[in-house]
């Protein structure tokens, strides 16, 4: 159950880094391309924050991936205390960085509030959605264990 979770964890994070990464290089932001057209607006610094955000948040996510694929091959690197809270630390930063520079685009830029809210809410729910499944009776396994205790008889003792 362990690794299957693992397994989700670096393909969602692979799914992320990929629309983070085309976030970057499309042109379909309100003003352009955030490092072309956009640059040339009275935006200039605020998309260039929120460039800067999004790019570490996807660099943040890539060594995620690259901790995660190592833990995936190897159990011992994987149970060490100092893996998960760099792990937490890293992913964190990398999180909170895409999503303030998504905050910061909406509010002082976009001004799509109402989009923000239905993305993140389909995003929640998605979320949910696949934890039911990893969660499920139905894709579960448990092992059971059965010991069995064999006793001496007094008879052959004596």
């Amino acid at each position: 159950m362990i690794i299957e979770l693992r397994r989700l964890g670096v393909s969602l994070l692979c799914l992320a880094v990929g629309l983070s990464a085309a976030s970057l290089i499309t042109n379909l932001w309100d003003c352009g391309n955030l490092f072309a057209s956009c640059q040339n607006t009275t935006y200039r610094e605020t998309i260039s924050a929120v460039a800067g955000l999004i790019i570490l948040g996807t660099i943040c996510l890539l060594i995620i991936i690259l901790l995660d694929a190592i833990a995936l091959c190897s159990d011992v690197f994987a149970s060490r205390a100092s893996y998960t809270t760099i792990r937490f630390i890293i992913l964190y930063i990398g999180a909170a960085a895409l999503l303030i520079g998504v905050l910061v685009y909406t509010a002082l830029i976009g001004h799509h509030w109402s989009y923000f809210f239905a993305v993140t809410g389909a995003v929640l729910a998605t979320q949910v959605a696949i934890l039911a499944i990893m969660s499920s009776k139905c894709i579960t396994v448990r092992g059971t264990t059965t010991t069995r205790t064999i006793r001496e008889s007094r008879l052959s003792h004596r």
